[in-house]
């Protein structure tokens, strides 16, 4: 019986190409300090004016999707990521207010 490997490399390629949909966004990542980046632009906006929070937010998601951006993702996975991103940001500034400000 012979096995031919032609399966096998198609099956890696198909991996590797697949792998384009799993994108590792710092969301639950933890920064040099500890930090998630979630967690890291939360606590600043919570430190801003509304209006300079919310340009603060859009500045930090514009560098994600631009690093993604450089790493390859296309338009539709960046969008993606930036919203999940957003969310949890959001989820996490909410749930402050909730608690009483406390970080």
């Amino acid at each position: 019986m012979s096995h031919h490997h032609k399966p096998v490399t198609r099956h890696c390629n198909q991996r590797r190409t697949m792998s384009g949909d799993l994108v590792a966004f710092p969301i639950s990542r933890h920064g040099r300090d500890g930090i998630s980046f979630v967690e890291a632009v939360a606590t600043r906006m919570l430190d801003l004016p509304p209006g300079a929070a919310e340009r603060h937010l859009a500045r930090q998601l514009d560098r994600k999707g631009q690093t993604l951006r450089r790493r390859g993702f296309d338009a539709a996975t960046i969008k993606s990521e930036r919203d999940k991103a957003e969310a949890a940001i959001r989820a996490l500034l909410l749930r402050s207010e909730f608690e009483g400000g406390a970080r």
